[in-house]
């Protein structure tokens, strides 16, 4: 403690930085937190971390610290309320790594599983580069002449893709 007095028949004074009474007992144990190190009380007494998806839980410097668990991040910087909020195999909006948003191009359903973007192509798209996360279903297959009816599906070099068959 900075300063201790007895006022009133009461223990008071001022915690010395980055520490507090968290228990209101300054007679007993004075300032018994660390603010800066401790999970429970990380930056102001009852500021807990959270542990939500956390293999460890810290609290350095008076901010909360600490591991994700596998397949999980904390996408938008606060471990203290939430942890590790964003699950990375399965959020489109996040799908491996924060930020990483599978395309929506041409696609009737948009996923991630298994930190991959999966989903189904618009009735005549297809993914013929097989990057759903780039550039979803890229290919008009109803009239793209080297993916006519499908991926690799070649037109001769005079016909042309038409309905999603080659013709001419």
């Amino acid at each position: 403690m900075t300063t201790t007095a007895c006022t009133a028949g009461a223990c008071t004074g001022t915690c010395d930085a980055g520490y507090a009474d968290c228990d209101n007992n300054k007679q007993s144990n004075g300032c018994e937190t660390n603010l800066n190190g401790d999970p429970a009380n990380c930056n102001a007494c009852g500021a807990a971390c959270s542990t939500n998806h956390m293999t460890t839980t810290a609290c350095t410097a008076g901010a909360c610290t600490g591991t994700c668990d596998a397949g999980y991040a904390d996408c938008d910087n606060n471990k203290q309320s939430n942890g590790c909020e964003t699950n990375l195999n399965g959020d489109p909006a996040n799908c491996s790594a924060c930020g990483t948003v599978c395309s929506t191009n041409h696609m009737t359903t948009t996923a991630c599983t298994a930190g991959a973007c999966t989903g189904t192509c618009n009735a005549g798209f297809a993914d013929c580069n097989n990057n759903k996360q780039l550039d979803g279903c890229e290919i008009d297959t109803v009239v793209d002449h080297d993916n006519c009816g499908g991926c690799g599906n070649i037109c001769g070099p005079t016909q042309t893709c038409v309905n999603s068959h080659c013709t001419g």
